[in-house]
């Protein structure tokens, strides 16, 4: 009987299968195939908290509305996207085994903006400093 609700989630794990290898593609034409691969764990990692978090409330709510029918429905689709997160977040291990210069994000670089440039102009003002050109 497990196995026959399981199969209601048999579309939505094709097209996740197909959206994954569509990102792929995607980025492998623009980025090196490591980076590519960074993408689409880093994009299915947040697809399926996302999917988990709002399929656990739908699935509380319909716990305490008392409809199995949608209880069994939406817990398969709960089941399948925990199991997700598990198989992305296994994938994101074995990749940073074997990429760990990818295991540090670059830090974001210093621009010196327009706001930035009026914020030191002000702060030398208060300081009677001469303004830095």
């Amino acid at each position: 009987m497990f196995l026959i609700r399981l199969t209601r989630i048999v579309p939505f794990v094709i097209f996740l299968a197909i959206l994954a290898v569509v990102i792929y593609l995607i980025a492998r034409f623009r980025f090196p195939s490591a980076r590519a691969k960074q993408i689409v764990i880093d994009f299915f990692t947040v697809i399926c908290v996302v999917l988990c978090i709002g399929l656990a409330v739908i699935t509380l709510l319909t716990v305490l509305d008392k409809n199995t029918f949608a209880v069994e429905i939406f817990g398969s689709f709960l089941a399948a996207a925990v199991l997700g997160l598990i198989v992305v977040r296994i994938c994101n291990w074995s990749f940073l085994k074997k990429y760990p210069q990818y295991k540090h994000r670059p830090d974001e670089a210093f621009v010196y903006t327009t706001w930035r440039k009026i914020k030191d102009f002000l702060r030398n003002l208060k300081n009677n400093q001469p303004p830095i050109r």
